[in-house]
């Protein structure tokens, strides 16, 4: 931001001596119209002095003064007008001028804004961080309490015995009930992440909906 207000004041101030230059010239050219009038208007007293005194008999004025005085009217009235027109041309500059240092003091407090507006956003996100990392640490948590519940309970054939297809007499066994585990596993392939997913134990590899009941408890016994 301060780079960019010493360019907008050296752009300023480059205007400004521009204007300023502008109005001398104007002045400069008032004065010299002010000469050409003084100029004009001694002529035509001169030229009307000399028709009195041709009127009197005294003296007979030339056409070629007459001319002289009538070329010096012009080109007076000519200065005159391109002092006007300059003049207003530097008003209109400096009234340009205005302009745009009501504009950049405009873009000044617009930048500022949204140096404010991202800060605070910056500052959400950073304790929105914060959470998501307190509550990655407590999944974390999680899964080693997990993990270590699963290493005292062992193997699954140690805590749910040995799953036998066919009973004594030849016939098949009737299906457990009531254990999830029977035909499901843990699988925590997501440790860093701190996620358990629950999959079929049969190898098809579905992920279980977890508020979908175990299947041997939806079957009847026998």
């Amino acid at each position: 931001m301060s780079a960019m207000d010493a360019r907008n004041a050296g752009g300023q101030d480059k205007i400004v001596s521009v204007l300023h230059a502008q109005l001398k010239r104007v002045h400069g050219r008032l004065a010299r119209t002010e000469a050409l009038l003084r100029d004009e208007r001694e002529a035509r007293r001169d030229a009307e002095r000399q028709l009195r005194e041709r009127d009197n008999g005294a003296a007979a004025p030339t056409r070629a003064l007459v001319e002289e005085a009538v070329a010096k009217a012009s080109k007076a009235a000519e200065e005159r007008d391109r002092a006007v027109a300059d003049a207003t041309e530097g008003r209109q500059a400096l009234r340009e001028n205005e302009l745009l240092k009501r504009g950049m003091s405009n873009l000044s407090s617009s930048f500022e804004q949204q140096e404010e507006r991202l800060r605070l956003e910056l500052e959400e996100m950073g304790l929105e961080l914060r959470r998501a990392r307190a509550y990655a640490r407590r999944c974390r948590d999680v899964l080693r309490k997990t993990r270590a519940m699963c290493d005292e309970l062992g193997e699954p054939e140690e805590f749910l015995g040995v799953d036998e297809d066919v009973s004594d007499d030849g016939g098949e066994s009737p299906p457990a009930v009531g254990h999830p585990a029977d035909d499901t596993t843990v699988f925590l392939s997501s440790a860093e992440e701190g996620r358990v997913e629950l999959f079929d134990f049969d190898g098809e590899g579905d992920e279980l909906e977890p508020s979908s009941p175990p299947r041997g408890a939806s079957e009847p016994a026998g």
